[in-house]
């Protein structure tokens, strides 16, 4: 499968060395999860620069990176990449979307995203599984990931059917028709860049959360997992 990930973010420039920017976190996320390049090729587009395929039809399937960035923020990029997202939509192509990548498909195909009053998830969190899929296979029963946003989807788009959350993040994952699929949290973080990323920002957040979160870094998560899910979800939804 052709893979086009829309990069929305950049990874800090003190920490590109080590773990390298967005893109190459996903590849080595399908990689430990045993996908390798003769299952999926990625091409990557940097839609803050206007770039995206000539065609929806160009990619089997489609990846929305994190960012800094709020999906409700007046930047420029931020009403292209919306049609672009309703054009993939009604072109029913495979559309994944992770942390923002989650925020800005909610928004844009009618849900709302705000910042959370209930601040910062950062860390290692788990979302109990409310619905499960053919395609989430090996089974769990929570989804276990990084964490690193203070936006949250509060509403779902119409059609859509949340698939995981808890009491701090209700909307933590959902799927549309079997072809779009949103995450909030971060498959493709480490806990070791979680912490790097935590030293770098973690001054602008309270105390208490920090600590909660360096103390939450070495418990099990199931990040390959998810990698797993993530690819098998692509391969149903193409065939759909």
């Amino acid at each position: 499968m052709k893979i086009a990930i829309l990069q929305t973010g950049d990874v800090a420039a003190n920490l590109l060395a080590k773990f390298g920017d967005y893109p190459n976190m996903f590849f080595s996320l399908f990689k430990r999860a045993g996908k390798t390049k003769s299952i999926f090729s990625w091409t990557v587009f940097d839609v803050r620069k206007d770039k995206y395929p000539v065609s929806p039809y160009d990619a089997d399937g489609y990846l929305i990176t994190g960012s800094r960035h709020g999906a409700y923020e007046p930047l420029p990029w931020i009403k292209p990449l919306s049609d672009y997202i309703r054009l993939l939509r009604a072109a029913r192509r495979p559309l994944i979307g992770i942390c923002f990548g989650h925020q800005i498909i909610a928004q844009s195909l009618g849900g709302r995203v705000e910042k959370s009053k209930k601040g910062w998830g950062v860390g290692r969190h788990e979302w109990p599984l409310i619905r499960h899929e053919d395609w989430m296979t090996p089974t769990a029963s929570k989804l276990r990931l990084m964490a690193f946003h203070q936006d949250q989807v509060m509403k779902l788009p119409f059609g859509a059917c949340r698939l995981a959350g808890n009491a701090f993040c209700p909307n933590a994952a959902y799927a549309i028709g079997g072809k779009i699929l949103g995450i909030q949290g971060h498959p493709e973080f480490s806990p070791e860049f979680t912490d790097a990323l935590l030293q770098k920002r973690g001054a602008d957040m309270p105390l208490a959360t920090t600590t909660a979160a360096y103390n939450s870094l070495k418990k099990p998560i199931n990040r390959t997992t998810c990698a797993k899910w993530m690819a098998t979800f692509f391969h149903s939804a193409a065939q759909n």
